[in-house]
């Protein structure tokens, strides 16, 4: 008879209590305290849907008993971090901003991204591939964040070169 099937692959026993309160900060933290404090900056693909995607996704990790795959990424949320200390005016600097956002959001995205595809999406694993393809488009969007970002500096350094010359 063939060898039976090998168990599914199981990263974390139990689901990680850490990710559930993570996923609930997410959404609830930016959609609806953010709606009030920053609502120019909330659109629906980069604040709605974004946010909605990502505890859908948390919660699928967490139920699969994935969250040990999901922790990489967390690494990702260190710019958050940073962008958080400007907007409470505890401690803004836009260069270190879009320093640790181009750093975290697009270099270690686009590594994890090759990591990812080399580990599970190209050996044809069936147990994290999903979670690349997941992880693509939001890649994507941490891309155009970064374009906003520098499209933002070159207008405050215009509007900063304007003043001076007064």
């Amino acid at each position: 008879p063939p060898p039976p099937p090998p168990p599914p692959v199981r990263c974390c026993e139990p689901p990680s209590t850490t990710a559930k309160l993570w996923a609930g900060e997410r959404y609830n933290g930016f959609n609806t305290v953010g709606v009030v404090d920053y609502r120019k900056e909330i659109d629906p693909l980069s604040g709605w849907f974004h946010h909605i995607a990502y505890c859908a996704m948390l919660g699928y990790v967490c139920l699969k008993h994935q969250t040990k795959g999901f922790m990489p990424w967390l690494l990702e949320e260190a710019s958050t971090v940073v962008l958080g200390l400007g907007r409470a005016q505890i401690y803004r600097n836009d260069w270190l901003t879009g320093a640790s956002f181009f750093a975290v959001r697009v270099v270690f995205h686009a590594y994890m991204q090759y990591v990812w595809w080399v580990a599970f999406v190209a050996p044809g694993s069936q147990h994290f591939a999903w979670y690349y393809y997941l992880c693509t488009p939001a890649g994507l969007l941490n891309c155009k964040w970064m374009l906003d970002w520098c499209r933002g500096q070159q207008k405050r350094m215009r509007k900063a070169a304007a003043a001076k010359r007064r």
